[in-house]
C-alpha cells in the first residue's frame, strides 16, 4: 500500500500520528494537512487506503454535493 511520511524538522523522537483521508481519497487537500500535522512536530503517515480501487481523478467535493440531495435536519 502506497504511504506517505511527513516528518518535522529537527531530531527526533517525535509522536506519531496516522493520518486517514476522507472518501475523496489523497489528494492535495490531505497532503496539505499532513505537512501541516508534521510543522507541529508530528511523524505523519497518510496510506492510501484506497490503493485497490482503479483512479478516479481529482473530485471537487462542492460540485459532488451541489445537487441538493443531502438535507439537514429533515426527516
Amino acid at each position: 500500500m502506497k504511504t506517505q511520511v511527513y516528518t518535522p524538522d529537527g531530531a527526533g523522537p517525535w509522536p506519531a500520528a496516522i493520518f486517514y483521508c476522507d472518501a475523496f481519497g489523497v489528494r492535495p487537500q490531505t497532503e496539505s494537512m499532513a505537512a501541516r500535522l508534521a510543522s507541529k512536530g508530528f511523524v505523519v503517515l497518510l496510506p492510501d487506503i484506497f490503493h485497490r480501487s482503479q483512479p478516479i481523478g481529482a473530485l471537487d467535493p462542492a460540485e459532488v454535493f451541489k445537487g441538493g440531495d443531502a438535507q439537514i435536519g429533515r426527516a
